[in-house]
């Protein structure tokens, strides 16, 4: 069926970016993947691709992401729609320390979060976006610090709430500008993470593949 009004239908262009943009679309549960060709090529960087007709091929399996994933999705997204202003130097400044594999406790990641958030509150918090879309990314980072060393329940809501903060982050960023959102998913996840096994044998494949998420 269509996705909109207008009859297209939606699909990703990688994996990766299917699996990164779910909790902020369609937030499926136990999202399934597929592969499929499609009647439209994807324009460079495009992370939707709107289509008339869509055949699927096979279904694969889910790149295994992690909460640590997300978070570096949304830190690099930030950066990207950032682009100067109240913040953005002490952001920028940190998140490449932290891209770089310095602040692995989160300490930083959770101060410059207090500072950002505490920044924003002192007006609406509507005026300047983008504190909190650095103060979301930065908790993110700081929930995702805690992966390592937790488990059970804990773990998994520390998890979940990475993964559902770094959302947020991303989707301010997407209100602010256009992203690269291809580019900077390949920045985020190591292209080792990202592969994707196929979990059912693939018929020939034809030219223009795309892969769309359905619900379960």
């Amino acid at each position: 069926m269509p996705d909109d009004e207008d009859g297209n239908i939606r699909c990703y262009a990688s994996p990766t970016v299917a699996t990164l943009l779910n909790p902020m679309n369609e937030r499926f549960r136990l999202p399934r993947l597929w592969e499929a060709s499609v009647d439209r090529e994807a324009g460079a960087g495009d992370a939707l691709v709107a289509c008339r007709e869509v055949t699927t091929l096979r279904q694969v399996a889910l790149p295994t992401l992690t909460a640590q994933h997300h978070a570096r999705f949304a830190v690099l997204c930030t950066q990207a729609a950032w682009d100067g202003g109240l913040g953005a130097t002490e952001f920028n400044s940190w998140a490449n320390s932290w891209l770089a594999g310095q602040d692995t406790s989160g300490v930083n990641a959770r101060e410059l979060a207090d500072e950002l958030e505490a920044e924003a509150h002192r007006g609406t918090g509507l005026a300047h976006p983008e504190l909190l879309m650095g103060a979301n990314a930065a908790r993110a980072a700081v929930h995702a610090s805690k992966i390592s060393w937790l488990v059970g329940r804990a773990r998994d809501e520390e998890n979940s709430r990475a993964i559902e903060l770094a959302a947020e982050a991303i989707h301010t960023a997407l209100r602010m500008t256009r992203l690269d959102l291809v580019s900077l998913s390949e920045q985020a996840v190591p292209r080792a993470a990202s592969a994707v096994p196929p979990v059912q044998p693939a018929p020939s494949v034809a030219a223009n593949r795309i892969l769309r998420a359905l619900p379960t």
